[in-house]
């Protein structure tokens, strides 16, 4: 019996894996660019539906490899500690100032701050999302590798990740009432980004840990430990 694809050609499943996301991602680019006016298509398209795996395709087949092949990555990163970080810094400002172009593009002439189109600025199909993704989880990987991370923090924060996507929305709706009532200039979207971005982490983190330490029951309706 031959032997599954992933075994017998791991890194042509890897390529392949790249690509197809590559495609996905390439496509709603030019469909964001067409919708937004940016230069004329003769069809009326759409970005392709998030519901579809697509998008994450290299992510999964990335998952497999670093379960099965977990020398080869340590041996790819064991020199580039540096270039990692600076990978993760760059390309964190870089999907930033995309959230903030993008968010413009799709709610101008809307002046007024709307949640629901933050979260469609901040989809996660854009390229900058995937290479900030991939870089912050090879450099996470190599700083455990020489010791030189404090994990408590991200036990907090990955044991938390529940509670942030229930209340990020609630929490951030009243900030953004509230800055509604200044006239913001577009130029300042990105720094609006990153601020929105911090705050839908941290305020959950403090409303749960309130919770915990007041409304003890609560916290056991909601499974929080």
């Amino acid at each position: 019996m031959d032997r599954p694809v992933g075994k017998k050609r791991p890194r042509f499943l890897l390529i392949l894996s790249l690509i197809i996301q590559l495609s996905w991602l390439g496509f709603n680019y030019f469909a964001t660019a067409v919708r937004g006016g940016i230069f004329s298509f003769p069809f009326s398209i759409n970005t392709l539906p998030d519901v579809l795996f697509p998008r994450f395709f290299f992510f999964y087949v990335f998952g497999i490899w670093m379960g099965a092949f977990p020398d080869r990555i340590k041996s790819f990163i064991k020199d580039r500690t540096l270039i990692l970080l600076i990978i993760s810094l760059m390309s964190a400002l870089l999907l930033i100032t995309e959230h903030g172009v993008l968010y413009y593009m799709i709610s101008s002439p809307v002046n007024e701050i709307e949640l629901w189109r933050i979260f469609k600025a901040m989809s996660e199909w854009k390229i900058t999302t995937a290479i900030s993704s991939l870089s912050f989880i090879l450099l996470l990987f190599r700083l455990g590798q020489i010791n030189m991370l404090n994990w408590k923090w991200l036990k907090i924060l990955g044991g938390s990740t529940y509670i942030i996507y229930i209340l990020n929305g609630p929490c951030l709706q009243p900030i953004i009432k509230l800055l509604n009532h200044w006239t913001i200039n577009p130029v300042f979207h990105g720094l609006i980004f990153i601020f929105l971005t911090i705050s839908g982490i941290f305020l959950p983190l403090i409303i749960i840990n309130i919770t915990k330490r007041r409304l003890p029951k609560v916290r056991l309706i909601i499974g929080y430990n």
